[in-house]
């Protein structure tokens, strides 16, 4: 019988990283089998801040995660923020090679911390999501030989590419379930009961009954710290597995939050009240922008300025300069929308989490009549900000989290089984391409009509192979 390995999922953001753990299935003697895929809190908080902190110290040279986030600047000391962006940079320059060294020491430190959890890297496979730009394979290898330099098994990195991974999230929302074929013995990914009613399951049930068109567009938008990410997915319902066909990802360097939003709001705010923004911790700025952003006046202790920031007039520079930056986005995905037509649009990322922004853009798709939906929580709680010395290590499911799917959802995709199921592991070449049915030839509709998620011969889907 084959199983699935219990895998560890990282998804190494430019501002945050996120981590996810699924344990082996099948587990037990039943036919079938489900285990939700757990998110780690470190230190307080489902987010990992991926900064790095070079202290100039030789008995510590290195700060990394909340600690650094905490981290007061002091002389001799280096901040790298976006060292996510120069490692996946093209060519081999002083900034790559700079964070090539970092991400030696970003992976040894958080191998530490994850060793003496129930997720141990000795005992799991490892999938670390990848953008899905051409020559990923490369930059892949290249970060599981960082990996392996900080004591990872190289045997077990795996790969996923960051769209096909933060589908999948979006879409199961971590369950994993597996059922046994009683047949051959075969264990494979419940699809119905992991997918439950989406549009995936209802194009696959549409194409059975009504012959509609098997394929399945949709866009993520993914706005991010430094980059707003497209990504468009096309998948084959007919399809083995879960049919994906192809992404196409492109990315707007010039379109992150911290750039194009940040710098103009804050930058106006530095020339009211006299501040540096700048010397802020990560952690005080992250925290006072989300405050800003929704609407709070913001309590500021900086050098030169005591006081309050977000009165009516900083709420309309907000309000203006957020509502410019939607706009530089929708000018980048309009052209795509009209050509591709996707099903659905998703609006993911922490700048999802930004309402003056995804309101503009919620406008605008209503207007266009594209069906979409924003990922974010509905509360945020703020993480703490005292740490007590030893790491504090946490595993917790989506619903305590604290965070939002948009924000989670590519690691707990990363940990399914049907990432597993598909195989992809670094150096593998491209993404395998499924070959298109023929429905008549090669499926039958189910006896269930799809109107089962349960039933064990179409697990959901509404139809059966006939191979």
């Amino acid at each position: 019988m084959n199983e699935y390995a219990a895998t560890l999922s990282i998804d190494l953001g430019a501002s945050y990283t996120k981590v996810s753990y699924r344990p082996k299935l099948p587990q037990g003697d039943g036919l079938q089998s489900e285990a939700a895929a757990k998110i780690l809190v470190l230190d307080g908080s489902s987010l990992i801040p991926s900064l790095a902190i070079y202290t100039g110290r030789t008995d510590r040279p290195w700060v990394f995660g909340r600690e650094a986030a905490l981290q007061p600047m002091a002389a001799g000391m280096s901040r790298f923020i976006n060292w996510k962006s120069n490692f996946f940079r093209e060519g081999n320059d002083e900034h790559s090679v700079e964070a090539t060294i970092i991400a030696v020491h970003f992976f040894a430190w958080l191998r530490e911390r994850l060793a003496g959890s129930d997720a141990n890297p000795e005992n799991c496979e490892t999938r670390v999501a990848i953008p899905a730009f051409d020559g990923k394979e490369k930059k892949a290898q290249m970060l599981a030989k960082c990996m392996e330099m900080s004591g990872w098994k190289s045997i077990k990195i795996l790969m996923a590419t960051e769209p096909h991974a933060n589908t999948i999230g979006i879409y199961t929302s971590g369950k994993n379930v597996v059922r046994i074929n009683q047949e051959n013995n075969e264990v494979l990914p419940h699809y119905g009961l992991m997918f439950g009613q989406n549009e995936y399951i209802q194009a696959a049930r549409n194409m059975i009954q009504f012959n509609a068109n098997p394929i399945l567009k949709i866009l993520i938008v993914d706005i991010g710290a430094f980059t707003t990410d497209f990504a468009l997915l096309t998948f084959d319902t007919r399809a083995e597995h879960d049919g994906l066909q192809n992404i196409d990802q492109q990315s707007s360097h010039a379109l992150g939050v911290i750039n194009q939003l940040d710098r103009a709001v804050f930058g106006k705010l530095e020339a009211r009240y006299g501040f540096d923004w700048s010397t802020n911790t990560f952690d005080d700025a992250e925290k006072q922008k989300k405050k800003l952003y929704a609407g709070e006046r913001v309590p500021i202790l900086l050098a030169g300025f005591a006081g309050d920031i977000g009165d009516e007039e900083d709420q309309q520079s907000v309000t203006s300069q957020a509502a410019a930056f939607a706009g530089q986005i929708w000018a980048e995905m309009e052209s795509l929308l009209e050509r591709e037509k996707p099903r659905k649009v998703y609006l993911t990322g922490g700048g999802a989490l930004i309402d003056p922004v995804i309101q503009v853009l919620q406008r605008k798709l209503s207007d266009a009549h594209f069906n979409h939906a924003v990922l974010k929580a509905d509360a945020y709680v703020l993480p703490r900000t005292d740490l007590t010395g030893e790491p504090m290590v946490e595993w917790t499911t989506l619903q305590d989290s604290n965070e939002s799917l948009g924000r989670l959802a590519t690691a707990i995709g990363g940990a399914s089984v049907i990432m597993q199921h598909n195989g992809l592991k670094f150096g593998s070449g491209p993404l395998p391409v499924v070959r298109l049915p023929e429905p008549v030839v090669d499926y039958a509709e189910c006896s269930c009509h799809g109107g089962n998620k349960d039933c064990c011969r179409c697990m959901g889907r509404g139809f059966i192979s006939r191979r």
